[in-house]
């Protein structure tokens, strides 16, 4: 696998664990995840984070989507492949 499915893919399982040990909604939760260090994978919960990009933290809410079909809070693949892209390709190009 290439570095960014890698980096989506350890974000995604991040998140859903996240999630997972959640007992609110994400909307109530005032959690974060911190992107210490996308090329090794390495992230960091954060607890009364809200979404500061400049410094790669990202609140749980908005790592995620409700799921039509179930109505529970999952990752949003999209908005982590786009970070994904942002993150690791020179200048964040698409």
């Amino acid at each position: 696998m290439d570095l960014l499915s890698d980096f989506a893919n350890a974000l995604e399982r991040h998140v859903a664990e996240r999630l997972r040990l959640c007992e609110d909604s994400p909307d109530y939760v005032c959690e974060a995840v911190r992107i210490a260090d996308a090329h090794n994978l390495l992230f960091i919960t954060v607890e009364g984070g809200t979404t500061d990009e400049e410094h790669n933290l990202f609140a749980l809410r908005d790592l995620c989507h409700l799921d039509d079909m179930t109505l529970n809070y999952v990752p949003d693949r999209q908005r982590i492949e786009r970070l994904a892209r942002h993150l690791l390709l020179p200048g964040g190009a698409e």
